[in-house]
């Protein structure tokens, strides 16, 4: 099972990694997971947090064994492919889980962050006015600062570094309140998580039923679809038969629900014979679906501009997004096709390519090696 589990969540071969790994531990080797591989090798965490990293993986790959055979007979998977997308998403929701516990409330946590971007922005603006008192103190020196730092060239030597500095400084001003702007009209401001782990629970079984077709979902106690739930978050958590009720009626009326819905159906739409067809003979389909988001954006920049009374600067800002928005809208609208790319226009040569990737992947692999052996020396010491 640790096997399967370590291949499906890795999306590359790792088995450099994870023979480096073992050679300085024999179990990390084997139970660490794919992405905690670079970590450990390079040290950038003690022996103890890889210790309690593998004893935790361990129970959690106990548990699957046990438990997994149970929960993919609920799902319709015709496949190996199918079957390592299925495996790939319980176990990154299973790693998710302990963070997703430890976390806050998502709206005390959202409140947070409003708090601090607010406190950012008074802080931003006092040390604009500072810097516009005494700022002509410090300004030469901070261009010799600059370039000195920068290694820049001799003719290039006396470049103004202060004033694109205090420039900056404003529009960090501009970009918190757009942030901030975007989050109360709810249009992902902030990027949250949130504490709900039945919940996503129920989240995650609906994306993989949908992807598979089956189990049907149902709010009904009891039925396949609870029962996968259930078997879920007991491979997640340690605890057995958890009632998910509530948490499924929850995403039942869910914004989520629909979107995961909504995504599901274009995807499905994009990859079937009848979208394909449709993308292909419309030679300017591409050129829609930009045009479409670019006017949804420019629409934003419009409604943000009116919103409030803005300073002349941040005003002037603003403007120049919603400039910036209509300039590639019109460049999209006045593109000539065609826009289709066939098998005979694409670059040949992709092997050069993927053995320098290949190269530098087995140096990185040697430098976090070499590091790792650096720091634990100094440890030591």
């Amino acid at each position: 099972m640790i096997e399967v589990f370590n291949t499906a969540g890795c999306a590359r071969d790792d088995s450099e990694y994870r023979h480096a790994a073992g050679e300085i531990m024999s179990e990390a080797g084997v139970y660490l997971h794919p992405i905690e591989l670079s970590w450990f090798i390079s040290a950038r965490g003690t022996d103890d947090e890889a210790l309690e990293a593998i004893r935790h993986r361990k129970a959690y790959i106990t548990r699957a064994a046990s438990l997994i055979p149970a929960l993919l007979s609920f799902f319709d998977v015709k496949d190996s492919g199918s079957l390592e997308s299925v495996l790939r998403q319980i176990d990154d929701f299973c790693r998710d889980f302990p963070a997703i516990k430890a976390t806050p409330h998502e709206k005390r946590v959202r409140k947070e962050i409003a708090s601090g971007l607010q406190r950012v922005l008074r802080a931003v603006t006092d040390l604009v006015v500072r810097l516009d008192e005494f700022g002509h103190h410090i300004d030469i020196e901070f261009n010799h600062h600059k370039t000195a730092i920068a290694r820049t060239p001799e003719v290039d030597r006396f470049g103004d570094s202060f004033e694109p500095f205090r420039a900056d400084l404003k529009r960090l001003s501009v970009v918190a309140e757009i942030v901030l702007y975007r989050e109360r009209i709810g249009g992902g401001g902030f990027i949250v998580t949130d504490n709900r782990a039945k919940f996503r629970a129920v989240e995650c079984i609906y994306q993989i039923s949908l992807s598979q077709n089956a189990p049907a979902f149902v709010t009904t106690p009891g039925s396949d679809f609870a029962t996968a739930c259930s078997l879920l978050y007991e491979i997640a958590s340690g605890e057995y038969d958890v009632g998910l009720a509530g948490a499924i009626n929850r995403f039942a009326k869910s914004s989520s629900r629909k979107e995961i819905f909504e995504e599901e159906q274009s995807f499905r739409w994009d990859n079937s014979d009848e979208g394909m067809r449709a993308y292909e003979t419309d030679n300017f389909a591409a050129v829609k679906e930009r045009t479409a988001k670019l006017k949804s954006e420019f629409t934003f920049w419009e409604e943000i501009v009116e919103s409030r009374d803005w300073n002349v600067f941040s005003r002037r800002e603003l403007l120049e997004r919603r400039a910036d928005v209509l300039e590639r809208l019109q460049r999209t609208l006045l593109e000539n096709g065609p826009h289709l790319v066939w098998g005979s226009q694409m670059m040949r040569a992709y092997g050069p390519v993927f053995e320098d990737l290949e190269e530098m992947h087995n140096r990185l692999v040697k430098a976090e090696i070499a590091l790792g052996r650096s720091r634990r020396l100094r440890r030591k010491a």
